[in-house]
C-alpha cells in the first residue's frame, strides 16, 4: 500500500511541477504581429544591416540582439520593403517564425516573442 501512496505522491508532485513550468513558460512569452516585430527591428539603433543585390533584386538582412534573443529579418525591395522572413531565436531555439512563401501565414499574423520584447513596444 505504501508503494501505491508513494506513486500517487510522486505523480502529483511531478504533475504540479509540469503545470508550474508551463505557467512560467507562458508568462515568459507574448505575441506580436510580424509587421510590428519587423518595424521594431528596422527602427532599433542597434540593428545590424546588410544589403545585397542578386540579378537586379535588392535584398536586406537585419539582425538585432536583445539580451539572449536574436531577431532576424530579411526583406526585398529598395523603396518599399517586402518581408520575406522574420525569426525570433532565444538561447539558440527558434520560438517564432514567419516565412512569406508559407501561404498560410500573413504579416498581420502574430508570432511568439519573449515578453520583455513586447513590453519594449
Amino acid at each position: 500500500m505504501n508503494s501505491l501512496t508513494d506513486n500517487i505522491k510522486n505523480w502529483a508532485k511531478d504533475t504540479a511541477g509540469k503545470v508550474k513550468q508551463r505557467l512560467e513558460d507562458h508568462a515568459a512569452y507574448s505575441k506580436m504581429k510580424v509587421e510590428e516585430v519587423a518595424e521594431m527591428v528596422l527602427n532599433h539603433e542597434s540593428t545590424e544591416h546588410k544589403r545585397h543585390e542578386y540579378v537586379g533584386v535588392v535584398l536586406h538582412d537585419y539582425h538585432l540582439r536583445l539580451g539572449d534573443t536574436d531577431l532576424i529579418l530579411e526583406t526585398k525591395g529598395d523603396k518599399e520593403l517586402y518581408i520575406l522572413e522574420c525569426k525570433v531565436i532565444q538561447r539558440g531555439y527558434l520560438i517564432g517564425e514567419f516565412q512569406s512563401w508559407d501561404k498560410r501565414k500573413n504579416v498581420l499574423d502574430s508570432m511568439r516573442v519573449p515578453a520583455f520584447i513586447k513590453e519594449r513596444d
